[in-house]
């Protein structure tokens, strides 16, 4: 619930905002068994996209461009982050039923395995 408060507060500086969202988006596809296991981010994004129809794919490029050439990211690609949420859960959500999704965050091991995994930045 933290992480996805977080990740919708419109009034976040950009760079924490941008941050939040991923942070969110990654938390919540770890807590459906979708964890990022040893593939890239690009691989990732893509698996995610075919699964449920998202645009993950190119939030994550956005994302990698912002985080690793800060210069290069324009103000319209930023709103773009900005607004890449909310969509993206409503569409992971249709592709997961209710009583799986609520079996899956009562799934302790999950979280445990998002916060205690590795993580190289």
């Amino acid at each position: 619930m933290y992480l996805h408060a977080k990740a919708k507060n419109k009034n976040t500086p950009a760079n924490d905002s941008v941050y939040n969202i991923n942070k969110a988006v990654l938390y919540y596809l770890n807590q459906h068994k979708l964890p990022t296991k040893n593939l890239s981010p690009a691989e990732f994004a893509y698996m995610i996209d075919l699964k449920f129809g998202t645009e993950l794919s190119k939030f994550s490029v956005l994302y990698q461009k912002h985080k690793y050439n800060k210069t290069a990211v324009s103000i319209e690609e930023i709103e773009k982050m900005k607004n890449f949420y909310q969509p993206f859960i409503t569409k992971v959500k249709s592709g997961i039923s209710l009583k799986q999704r609520i079996k899956n965050f009562f799934n302790f091991s999950n979280t445990l395995n998002f916060y205690s995994k590795s993580k190289i930045n």
